[in-house]
């Protein structure tokens, strides 16, 4: 089933935000969410997705790029 996702490419959808449902995905490790419109993501969000090693938020208009991932050691690409 869904939980069991490793990889997650939404990019180019046109999103404005993620559902709730995408921070459940205990298992996932890499997550794209490039070429979008998503101006938010919230760094306590992403701290549920404690496998996480790669995000990929590339050309979208985030408003504050500064997410602190705490122990996370994630390669997050940003343009």
């Amino acid at each position: 089933a869904l939980q069991a996702l490793t990889t997650l490419d939404l990019s180019f959808n046109n999103l404005r935000s993620l559902a709730p449902e995408v921070f459940q995905l205990r298992r996932l490790f890499s997550l794209d969410v490039s070429h979008n419109q998503i101006s938010s993501l919230r760094a306590n969000d992403i701290a549920h997705l404690r496998g996480l090693t790669s995000l990929n938020v590339e050309h979208n208009p985030l408003e504050d790029t500064n997410l602190s991932l705490g122990y996370h050691s994630v390669h997050m690409c940003l343009d």
